[in-house]
């Protein structure tokens, strides 16, 4: 097959050098314009094609793929600035720059099993909250009022949002981000929780009678959740108590929730089919049972200190 060139160009083949890495990471915008020069997988050449239409290293003529040019150090210079300055602009750089990202989690994938397994987690937390971020982080960017703000700002303030499409996107993916940012930290390996402080202690005691009093009202809070949502361990008017939500829906949205519901969240337990179907199936009383044996009551302790002061 013979190679495509332009007219009177210095243009020549040249291989992989070995080791070199065949992808879209060693892109140059070169000096005619919207284009670049790509490694080709499949024959270790160098293309030449538009940048608006490379794919995946793939020449968007076909298998024609153009010779690249022999640099001197200032050309190869000022191309390197110039690829810096376009790939600065590409989608996956304004991604990158961003408001939110996935938090990373505080223990291994598999720290909280056999109560929680590892592959729930995995899913849990690489896809479904990862998923709450991208579209929280689409709307922040279609809608420059929201951008700086800082994730409480967004989630409690959403009755300001006059754009109903607008409100409910902020109040799920915003929600989502918010809650499960939460849930991890509120799980720890089991035997590395510590126990509840004996101020938390002393709260439990006066708002349910006893620990056990407040397993029983947080469970069945968790078990009579209907369809998705949450249950919660809040600090109202300086009291302890139970409540849940639906969806991602959280203590926090104030006028969005009813006023029964506002506080701020101590404890917090995903009632979703996605936090335990895989290891529980349809047996969420047990994944509720199984979860206190992961409760980080270290940070819920902090959590129920900064509440109350």
């Amino acid at each position: 097959m013979s190679n495509f060139r332009m007219p009177n160009d210095p243009w020549k083949r040249r291989k992989l050098p070995p080791g070199g890495d065949p992808s879209l990471s060693d892109t140059l915008h070169s000096s005619f314009g919207n284009s670049a020069f790509v490694i080709t997988p499949e024959d270790g050449r160098q293309s030449f094609h538009p940048l608006s239409i490379c794919r995946a290293g793939r020449p968007a003529y076909g298998n024609r793929t153009m010779s690249a040019p022999i640099y001197d150090r200032r050309s190869f210079v000022k191309l390197s600035i110039a690829a810096g300055a376009a790939a600065a602009a590409t989608p996956a750089a304004m991604a990158q720059d961003a408001s939110f990202s996935l938090p990373k989690l505080p223990y291994a994938l598999d720290a909280l099993e056999p109560h929680i397994d590892a592959k729930t987690m995995e899913i849990h937390h690489g896809k479904h909250h990862q998923a709450y971020i991208d579209n929280l982080n689409k709307a922040i960017t279609a809608n420059d009022f929201l951008k700086g703000k800082t994730l409480e700002a967004i989630v409690g303030g959403l009755p300001a949002v006059k754009d109903e499409a607008l409100r409910t996107t902020l109040r799920n993916q915003g929600g989502g981000h918010w809650n499960h940012s939460f849930f991890w930290e509120i799980m720890a390996p089991a035997g590395k929780g510590g126990e509840a402080s004996a101020e938390l202690a002393a709260a439990i005691k006066s708002a349910f009678g006893s620990m056990d009093d407040l397993k029983k009202a947080f469970n069945e809070a968790a078990t009579k959740r209907f369809g998705s949502g949450w249950a919660w361990l809040i600090v109202q008017d300086k009291k302890l108590k139970v409540v849940s939500t639906a969806n991602q829906d959280n203590p926090l949205m104030k006028e969005i929730i009813p006023d029964a519901d506002f506080g701020t969240p101590v404890l917090g337990l995903d009632v979703w089919e996605h936090a335990y179907y895989l290891h529980y199936q349809n047996k969420r009383p047990d994944y509720i049972a199984a979860w206190w044996n992961v409760v980080n009551w270290k940070e819920a302790d902090k959590r129920f200190k900064a509440a109350m002061a």
